[in-house]
């Protein structure tokens, strides 16, 4: 039960995060879908624009 808790917490923090720095919006199925890779490079955005 625990490891699916985290896992919702993740893709919800994922959602948040997206929405705080472009103001876009992304579904929970759409996060599930993402790669490693892509996930890297969202976050290599979001922290050249800090």
């Amino acid at each position: 039960m625990q490891l699916i808790q985290q896992w919702i917490i993740q893709v919800v923090s994922i959602e948040n995060c997206l929405a705080q720095q472009t103001g876009g919006r992304i579904s929970s199925s759409n996060v599930k879908q993402l790669t490693n890779a892509q996930v890297d490079s969202m976050l290599l955005g979001i922290a050249e624009s800090k």
